[in-house]
């Protein structure tokens, strides 16, 4: 039997779905772009990346997309290639896609047994696009193809008066109940129930669908994890577009899975630091074991169903196991350097936090997330007592609601450097005002390049088409700063705003920093 040694999160960087779930976090924070993956590496660099070798062993490895993770018909290549390497590997999917399916039917025997696909079974949305059939006949074929399954029905409060149809059609199609799933609130600072009843109401709800996956997730909701983690370490998680490795969801970056291949990954625990409020993706870090001492139902009784054997021996065996079963837990002086290396590194952090986040989400497409998680981390740390200085991070979604129209400010670039600069080019961050926070989106009209939530000039993008200036209205305020980027890359321009004219020179020796500029 194959021993598990990681669990590896993958996040595909698709943004778009079939689907339009009013529960969905994607549908919630109005984060679709449109956009498929398209995976600028090659399947020898996934060989390299993911060897056994490198990472010391099978590991059971996780798919989930912002939107429909088979949508991009490269992901299937990717998972093929990772279960040549030799690693137990899931998908997550809502289902529809059917010649991603059948592409998966056609896999080598060896490799199906290694093989799960999640169904998320939103039945609402495939009653209305008239998909019912579809997604029941791809879970039929991967179960008959040797490919285990699990089918998971979200507990959204719109499912509520359709429970007696959903349990016939799955006890027809599929043998038995859905598991069901617990839904959190990611526009909210302690990632709430996603519903308007509470844990105990949806909890005699949803009792008659005996889900083990209900029950744990909600034994698990709402605790905070005090215990040493081995996240970092045991598992991690890899965004497969650019390759960055985080300690666990939105954690520190501790690498790049596809740099310098030919060394070891330096890991790095979580330990005694975990920011959330719970672990909301108990369900698998924990089931798997991150937390050893934690005795809790292994990760295949969370996905079977006994009566229609979902799971095929060589998955449920490997799905059995806890990572501790299989890795060595750290003493007591070795948890204490690693717990004073974090606490040290938040006390940098902590020294000017406003600065570094700014920084994050200037890199990040994610804003509202990012708000949420750093109200988090602030919180975990101050406690109650959060200084003041950070209200503008907690005012972020009553600022959009607030919004007045102010001042005009109008940006010139200059198509002007310094001598050291290497190019010319101009990034507009946002605008500080007063207490409230704007993305450079937000405030500017949008004739630069948009990047994330920056506005970007560069003077090589067709000249005949792009402005050098940009105009924008600035709410209100007493005390306002416009942020910008500053690196060897960025040039000269000029603000004109209040009836001042501002000459700013962005280059800076560094790679990625952000300067400052008071308006007012």
């Amino acid at each position: 039997m194959d021993k598990i040694k990681r669990f590896i999160d993958i996040f595909v960087p698709t943004e778009t779905c079939n689907l339009r779930c009013n529960y969905c976090y994607i549908t919630q924070n109005r984060k679709f772009n449109g956009k498929l993956f398209n995976f600028k590496y090659t399947l020898e660099d996934v060989k390299k990346a993911f060897s056994i070798d490198r990472l010391g062993g099978n590991c059971l490895i996780n798919f989930c997309a912002g939107g429909e993770t088979l949508l991009s018909p490269c992901v299937v290549d990717i998972i093929k290639t990772l279960l040549e390497c030799g690693h137990y590997v899931m998908v997550v999917t809502n289902g529809t896609i059917k010649c991603r399916f059948e592409e998966m039917a056609k896999f080598p025997e060896d490799l199906k047994r290694k093989l799960f696909i999640k169904f998320s079974f939103h039945y609402l949305e495939l009653k209305r696009l008239n998909l019912l059939e579809t997604f029941f006949d791809n879970a039929k074929l991967m179960h008959k193809s040797h490919i285990s399954i699990t089918i998971e029905l979200a507990a959204s409060d719109d499912n509520i008066p359709h429970k007696e149809e959903i349990k016939n059609i799955c006890l027809k199609e599929v043998k038995a109940l859905p598991h069901v799933t617990i839904l959190r609130d990611d526009r909210k600072q302690g990632l709430d129930l996603l519903s308007k009843y509470s844990m105990d109401e949806l909890s005699d709800i949803w009792k008659d669908f005996d889900s083990e996956l209900f029950n744990f997730r909600k034994n698990i909701w709402g605790v905070y994890r005090k215990e040493f983690c081995y996240a970092g370490k045991w598992s991690f998680c890899v965004d497969i577009g650019s390759g960055e490795i985080t300690k666990c969801f939105s954690e520190k970056i501790i690498g790049n899975i596809f740099e310098d291949m030919d060394k070891p990954i330096e890991f790095e625990c979580v330990g005694n630091n975990c920011k959330y409020p719970y672990c909301y993706a108990g369900h698998a870090f924990l089931a798997l074991g991150v937390i050893p001492e934690l005795d809790v139902e292994s990760f295949d009784s969370l996905r079977d169903r006994d009566n229609a054997q979902w799971l095929y021996d060589d998955m449920k065996s490997f799905m059995h196991q806890k990572l501790k079963d299989n890795n060595k837990e750290d003493n007591i002086i070795q948890k204490k350097i690693i717990n004073h290396k974090i606490h040290k590194e938040k006390r940098q952090i902590l020294k000017d936090y406003n600065y570094y986040f700014l920084k994050k989400i200037k890199n990040d497409k994610t804003t509202f997330v990012d708000f949420v998680e750093a109200r988090q981390e602030l919180s975990s740390i101050y406690k109650n007592k959060v200084p003041s200085k950070y209200s503008w991070i907690y005012n972020y979604d009553i600022a959009r609601k607030q919004i007045k129209k102010g001042d005009v400010i109008k940006l010139i670039a200059l198509n002007k450097k310094n001598e050291q600069a290497q190019g010319y080019e101009v990034c507009i961050v946002g605008i500080m005002v007063d207490n409230a926070w704007f993305n450079a989106n937000e405030i500017f009209d949008n004739v630069w390049l948009k990047y994330n939530n920056c506005l970007i000039w560069r003077n090589y993008d067709v000249p005949d088409n792009f402005a050098n200036e940009i105009k924008g209205f600035i709410p209100n305020g007493k005390k306002i700063k416009l942020v910008v980027e500053k690196n060897k890359w960025r040039g000269c321009f000029k603000i004109l705003f209040d009836n001042k004219e501002i000459y700013v020179d962005a280059y800076s020796a560094d790679d990625d920093e952000i300067k400052f500029i008071t308006l007012k």
